[in-house]
């Protein structure tokens, strides 16, 4: 299991590389929801941003849900099954689709944190045509 210490120095290094590179939260479409197959392949595109809150100007916000920008808490391994603490794949991909039926295709996933096992995924909303 990672320590505190080790999570925290690959976050940061993660945020470093991301201002570097001036990436973006990677955008939920229709067709990455359609399946499990689908959205495995788009969790693959998913950056690993950290804390990095995008360039001045963006047109992404990083949504505080809960005073926390760690909003999805997800096995990293496949092998979680549904009920545990983290979240699946599957029960992930259900939450968006849901969200998404409601409010519409304007959200986007970022890597916030890595543990050993789980992944925190930070969620933003598209604050203009992105």
């Amino acid at each position: 299991m990672f320590s505190d210490a080790t999570i925290r120095s690959i976050q940061l290094e993660a945020t470093r590389k991301a201002a570097q590179e001036r990436m973006f939260p990677s955008p939920i479409w229709p067709q990455d929801l359609v399946d499990l197959a689908h959205f495995k392949e788009y969790l693959h595109s998913v950056p690993f941003l950290g804390e990095y809150e995008g360039p001045k100007g963006s047109a992404w916000k990083r949504m505080d849900v809960g005073g926390s920008y760690r909003v999805f808490f997800v096995d990293a391994t496949g092998n979680l099954r549904k009920g545990g603490p983290a979240l699946t794949i599957e029960e992930l991909r259900l939450i968006l689709l849901a969200r998404c039926a409601f409010y519409g295709y304007r959200f986007g996933l970022s890597i916030y944190e890595v543990g050993q096992f789980q992944v925190y995924l930070s969620l933003h909303e598209r604050t203009e045509d992105a």
